[in-house]
């Protein structure tokens, strides 16, 4: 990321991957995502009594896949790890 703190202010967000090598690399870009304006959103919305978005236990398990495949892929020697 080009400015952490301020994603969006200079260009789209941009999360990139690579293997170990660096071999291969993707690209993601996201658009218009203003994160702390809807952090600052939600807990207004939350503080007022509306409705508050929990994570479902489907979702945190999904969650946790992802973050078992970082690891994993961080544990080889590069390449792709599937989830």
């Amino acid at each position: 990321m080009a400015a952490p703190f301020n994603a969006g202010t200079y260009d789209h967000h941009v999360v990139t991957l690579s293997d170990r090598n660096r071999s291969e690399t993707r690209v993601f870009r996201f658009a218009g995502a203003r994160q702390y304006r809807l952090q600052v959103e939600a807990f207004a919305r939350a503080a007022q009594g509306g409705d508050v978005a929990i994570f479902t236990l489907e979702e945190s398990v999904k969650n946790q896949k992802v973050i078992d495949a970082i690891f994993r892929a961080g544990d080889r020697d590069g390449g792709w790890e599937p989830v």
